[in-house]
């Protein structure tokens, strides 16, 4: 049978402690991926899991499926978990690989994903892991950015290494199914930043005055589908010799990830330094590297799904054969924002309160970025499927009919003299853009001028477009060594050969006869002409390269040059690297290749004029056919008993631990975690089993049955039973229902404070009380007296260096400290006796002490007074004044006694109105 592509790109949305989640998603999807090949690297606890992907993508009487990811973008927590998965693939590797159980996991690891021991030991609010172990440590933040990026570099370079030659087990039985030979295939990776400081390019008004645009959007790019390199003495492409290059520094590839999820305040800004900067940069954009490097926070801050650039990467990735694609957005809520909020503002009839308004303008930013991102593929969606657009099906008439073919030629000749005066200024447009993208704005620029001087840019008999006379062939002139020459330009000589494209790949899929010499042979042509396309594209970047070189940015204004000198370079460029013989070569083995090569590509170049006669100045839109999944956890989970599955419907997104306190429940309790996971591998396998079942693995109609027992399967695997995941579903549903504001915080909070303490280092702090220390040490007003005083008392760790007045502080919060901990954890505290001058003398001891000494003193003196009368007479003053003092002071401290017992009594009930017990 033959082999049907499915291949999915994918979009990492944000999410702090979510990354859990998304790391059960990505292994899950790395499973299935290596499943349909390459599964003789899969562990024991995966391996019923892989074969029932395997089995899946084999379905009987019809082709074998191959589950590619081949572009990756992410961002935040999902650029972290997005540049491990790319990593994996780039070095032929695993996110499971044969490595020490020990190394990033537990104390006690348990058999299972090695990614999951990673996640459950590295993402946890404790000291020595994200919180420093010196609480006072100054990192710039509230979690240590430091340990993240070393142990997101020891991450990269255990994935690269363990992707090696891997010595055979002998305990391991073999696998029950044919094993392909791995061969990796490309892939590309986006990760996302913000740059702080000045960032932004010129533009210049009409007026001519100059102001700054701003652009904190940072975007890199890592990639083993590398251009080849171009030889203009032999038009020959060379391929590169390391493809993984790229993928080789494991240092740079956890930067990537680290500035990408540098969540403000949780960790610091990061540098870009050269690894991203200046060394082989992977900087896309901003476009021009800049001499003192950037520094960086969290990606999701301006663009929290990049989009943009997976599409356009798509519309370049060469492909063969059947290839069905899915783009994926992978994003661990149901939505940007609350569903129930808009509606509930509207049905009061009461004004809207400051929070509310408040809350909204914070929204709707990240509500308008998430709509520009669905109307965008929407957009990019309808356009990549109009393959039987006017222009497509003019082809296809012209391919099927001899006089329509011929009816097209002539209008093609009809329309020539309006097409190359058009290509003539279109073709200088272009340049010009070409050279101020991500630069300089064209504000100022006349899009009409090189339609003015078409004139004289004619005169210069342009490389890129035939004389007005030409006829509409292929090759209209021969050089004078007889080597076909291509006139027509670059972006023409692409838009013919996807037109090509497109038709192959439509009649190869109407053609569901497998193994036939017509599928192999259409095979064959398309693999021909989609690295023809490449070869054109790498092309088209080696003239890009050297207009900005001629054209570069002048110390004030944008470039000025006039679109006759614009001209000029062209020609000169297309001279040096010998364009129109290279594309002529491109096409002529095209044509050689092809059984009717000629006319197919003859009707293409008459559509093309015919179809751009009135548009070549416009902008050519690439972009490829895909289908759009949003991989998110409000899913249905089948596995489950239906009474389950209808709680976990309702409970949506918030069935995840790491949606709560704000993205950063995940990071309290090892539990949490593992729960976490499980359901990202849960749902990865319901929208995966749906995905191949529109691909045509299974009748649709099938597809809820296999999911339930694959979704059973990972279950198993996890060492879960189905009856405990729906018991933690319904104890979810009853914590952390969709009730009062604050409504199962207390049991977050109480969850994460039991989280197991693996290193036995601190038995005594547990991570709410640890975080709450650390965001106390590195709060700006730490370091004076009222910040020191605060810290006091809360009951955090002391300083070496506490004063008295600290003491008396610490207990005198005592009551305070104690509500807070019983309402949130349950517990009561240890016992906080007074300690120092200031604590003791605010207790009734000392005072009592004092009456009882000035009641001695008395009785004394009454005794005394008879025989030794002066004795007698000083005794009692003393004893008089000590009772005075003794009495003011057990006054006082009675009544300090009484506001901290009120303060205690005033904040419990606070407490439970802030945190309700139902």
């Amino acid at each position: 049978m033959a082999e049907h592509e499915v291949r999915l790109a994918l979009v990492l949305n944000g999410g702090l402690s979510l990354a859990v989640w998304m790391g059960g998603v990505t292994h899950e999807i790395d499973l299935a991926r290596r499943a349909c090949r390459d599964t003789g690297d899969v562990k024991e606890h995966d391996r019923e899991v892989a074969e029932r992907w395997w089995r899946l993508m084999r379905p009987p009487g019809r082709d074998r499926l191959a589950l590619v990811v081949d572009v990756i973008a992410g961002t935040s927590a999902g650029g972290v978990n997005g540049t491990m998965l790319a990593s994996a693939i780039a070095h032929g590797g695993t996110l499971d690989p044969e490595v020490d159980p020990a190394m990033f996991a537990p104390s006690v690891p348990r058999p299972g994903p090695w990614l999951r021991e990673v996640w459950c030991n590295l993402g946890t609010l404790r000291r020595g892991r994200l919180i420093p172990e010196d609480v006072t440590a100054d990192t710039g933040s509230i979690l240590d950015g430091g340990f993240f990026l070393d142990q997101g570099e020891a991450i990269m370079a255990t994935l690269a290494d363990a992707a090696g030659e891997r010595p055979a087990d002998p305990d391991r039985p073999a696998p029950t199914y044919p094993v392909d030979p791995p061969e990796p295939p490309p892939v590309t990776l986006f990760t996302t930043a913000s740059g702080l400081g000045p960032q932004g390019f010129r533009a210049t008004d009409a007026a001519g005055q100059e102001f700054e645009v701003s652009d904190h959007r940072f975007l890199y790019r890592l990639t083993t589908d590398l251009p080849w390199r171009y030889d203009p003495a032999t038009l020959t492409f060379e391929p590169p010799t390391d493809r993984i290059a790229q993928f080789d520094d494991s240092y740079r590839l956890a930067l990537a990830a680290r500035a990408s999820a540098a969540f403000p305040g949780a960790f610091a800004p990061v540098s870009e330094g050269d690894a991203l900067n200046r060394v082989r940069p992977p900087r896309e954009r901003p476009a021009a590297a800049t001499e003192r490097p950037s520094w960086l926070i969290d990606g999701g801050v301006l663009d929290n799904a990049p989009f943009g650039p997976v599409l356009s990467t798509l519309s370049r990735t060469a492909v063969s054969g059947r290839v069905t694609r899915f783009l994926a957005y992978v994003v661990p809520s149901a939505g940007v924002g609350s569903r129930r909020a808009p509606e509930q503002i509207a049905a009061t009839a009461a004004r809207p309160t400051w929070p509310s308004a408040l809350a909204s303008a914070l929204q709707y930013p990240r509500e308008t970025d998430f709509r520009g991102d669905i109307e965008d593929l929407e957009r990019l969606r309808v356009e990549a499927d109009s393959a039987w657009s006017d222009s497509q099906y003019l082809y296809e008439r012209a391919i099927a009919d001899p006089a329509a073919r011929a009816r097209l030629r002539i209008a093609a000749e009809q329309l020539l003299p309006a097409y190359t005066r058009g290509r003539a200024a279109g073709g200088v447009w272009e340049a010009i853009i070409a050279t101020a993208a991500g630069r300089v704005t064209l504000l100022d620029r006349d899009a009409q001028a090189p339609m003015r001087a078409v004139e004289e840019i004619l005169a210069l008999d342009p490389l890129w477009t035939p004389a007005v006379d030409a006829p509409v062939e292929l090759f209209p002139e021969p050089a004078a060594d007889g080597d076909p020459v291509w006139p027509w330009g670059l972006g023409p000589a692409e838009r013919v050969l996807r037109t090509v494209v497109r038709s192959l790949r439509q009649q190869l899929e109407g053609d569901r006869a497998a193994d036939t010499a017509r599928t192999v042979e259409m095979e064959g042509a398309l693999s021909l002409l989609t690295e023809a396309v490449r070869r054109i594209f790498w092309l088209r970047r080696e003239v890009g390269a050297r207009l900005i070189e001629a054209f570069p940015l002048p110390e004030a204004g944008p470039p000025q040059a006039t679109p006759v000198e614009v001209a000029r370079r062209i020609n000169e460029i297309y001279t040096e690297l010998r364009v129109p013989e290279a594309l002529g070569r491109q096409l002529a083995e095209v044509r050689a290749g092809l059984g009717d090569g000629a006319t197919r590509l003859e009707a293409a170049l008459a559509v093309e004029v015919v179809s751009r006669c009135t548009s070549s100045r416009t902008p050519d839109q690439r972009s490829v056919p895909f289908s759009f999944v949003r991989l998110g956890p409000d899913v249905a989970l089948p596995v489950l008993p239906e009474d389950a599955q209808e709680v976990a419907a309702e409970l949506g997104d918030r069935i995840l631990f790491g949606t709560q306190v704000h993205h950063f429940g995940a990071f309290g309790a090892e539990h949490m975690r593992r729960w976490d996971w499980l359901l990202g591998r849960l749902h990865a396998v319901a929208h995966l089993g749906a995905l191949l079942a529109t691909a045509g693995a299974l009748p649709e109609d099938a597809a809820p049955a296999w999911i339930r027992e694959m979704q059973a399967e990972v279950v198993a695997a996890e060492g879960w039973t189905v009856e405990a995941v729906a018991a933690q579903v319904r104890a979810l549903a009853a914590e952390y229902g969709e009730r009062s504001l604050g409504y199962g915080a207390a049991r977050m909070i109480d969850a994460m404070n039991a989280t197991d303490h693996e290193d036995g280092r601190h038995p005594d702090q547990y991570a709410t009380r640890q975080t709450g220390e650390r965001i106390l040490a590195i709060a700006p007003s730490i370091g004076t007296q009222p910040g020191r005083w605060l810290q006091a008392v809360l009951g955090l760790e002391e300083r070496p260096d506490v004063t008295r007045p600290e003491r008396g502080a610490r207990w005198f919060g005592t009551p305070v400290r104690e509500a807070a901990w019983a309402r949130l954890t349950g517990r009561t505290t240890a016992p906080d006796p007074p300690r120092g001058v200031i604590a003791g003398l605010l207790t009734p001891v000392p005072w009592t002490l004092a009456l009882l000494v000035g009641v001695a003193l008395v009785a004394g003196a009454a005794l005394v007074v008879d025989s030794r009368p002066w004795f007698g007479v000083a005794a009692a003053v003393l004893g008089g004044v000590v009772l005075a003092v003794g009495a003011l002071g057990a006054a006082l401290a009675w009544w300090v006694d009484g506001v901290r017992a009120r303060l205690g009594r005033a904040f419990r009930a606070s407490m439970a109105r802030w945190l309700p017990d139902d």
